[in-house]
């Protein structure tokens, strides 16, 4: 998973929907999280040389079989 989420990491820089540091980071942690009734993987990725604290942790969803749900960086 933890590759999976590192390739969407890339592509969301590509595209500019994240600061392009984050090109590169590798996960740092996964896990499985209930939301809901719903079991999901959240891939945790930590940016540190980011100025704005709020942007350093970002989190990907993805559903138990994969599929890319979403990102933020409130880990909610």
């Amino acid at each position: 998973m933890k590759d999976k989420a590192a390739k969407k990491v890339e592509q969301l820089a590509m595209a500019e929907k994240i600061d392009a540091s984050w090109k590169g980071i590798q996960a740092s942690k996964t896990e499985q999280k209930m939301f809901g009734h719903n079991k999901e993987w959240m891939v945790t990725f930590n940016n540190p040389t980011l100025s704005d604290k709020t942007k350093q942790n970002l989190y990907l969803f993805y559903t138990l079989d994969g599929l890319y749900i979403a990102a933020n960086y409130s880990g909610k």
